[in-house]
């Protein structure tokens, strides 16, 4: 790293990767649920089902613009849940800077310390946003003429899944709240980690849209020679 190569992973990744310590089933946006009722059932239908797939961020549509459209039917109570499948470039740290063995053994004993964590994030920015718009080696499935980028600790708490009988209102004008990035659960051991994260969001200005990552992207390897410029071994 000190010599300009720099991972940066992605959302999605961290929360599949195998190695059951590190992965966070929750990682990124929270879930939306469709809940029936319990002595009639309910019915989605697909113009709902759709509207919900996007406020959740999930890639799963049903075709409206056939003769009759498919719909669901909940028998009977239960939850009909939507995962986000939101992808976004990040590069987890941690502000823990004690000698800590645990996170020795899970991460690695070298250190590398970002003593000017803008300075990285814009470095890494611009080098993202090069192979996006110039080199063209990072296909966005989206069109995308920036990258925001933001930073900040990671909050250990509860991310429940949200009913969407609660939010009926955000259905119109889905947003995702990017807040979502930087919380974890509590109580599953990843406290210790005193995580500290960088975020990279691709959008589109003139629609103000958010741009996912392609479908199975898991990591970029970026050669960025000025990163020198923010960061130091410990």
């Amino acid at each position: 790293m000190l010599n300009g190569h720099v991972r940066i992973g992605s959302l999605l990744y961290y929360r599949k990767i195998e190695e059951e310590s590190r992965n966070d089933r929750n990682e990124g946006f929270r879930s939306y649920f469709i809940e029936g009722k319990k002595d009639v059932g309910r019915k989605i239908e697909a113009g709902e089902f759709n509207k919900v797939a996007a406020l959740a961020g999930s890639n799963i549509r049903f075709n409206t613009d056939r003769p009759n459209p498919l719909a669901l039917q909940m028998r009977g109570g239960g939850k009909f849940t939507f995962d986000s499948d939101i992808n976004l470039f990040v590069f987890c740290a941690t502000i823990e800077d004690e000698p800590n063995p645990s996170l020795n053994k899970k991460f690695g004993a070298h250190k590398i310390h970002v003593f000017d964590p803008d300075r990285f994030k814009d470095l890494v920015r611009n080098e993202l946003l090069n192979l996006i718009l110039h080199k063209r080696s990072i296909k966005l499935p989206g069109k995308a003429d920036s990258i925001s980028a933001t930073h900040h600790e990671v909050l250990y708490r509860d991310k429940p899944a949200v009913n969407v009988d609660d939010v009926r209102e955000d259905l119109e004008h889905p947003a995702l709240n990017t807040d979502d990035v930087f919380i974890k659960p509590q109580n599953e051991g990843f406290e210790e980690e005193c995580e500290y994260r960088f975020c990279w969001i691709p959008s589109d200005n003139p629609t103000g849209t958010m741009c996912n990552l392609p479908t199975g992207f898991k990591f970029i390897d970026l050669e960025i020679p000025d990163i020198k410029s923010a960061i130091r071994k410990i």
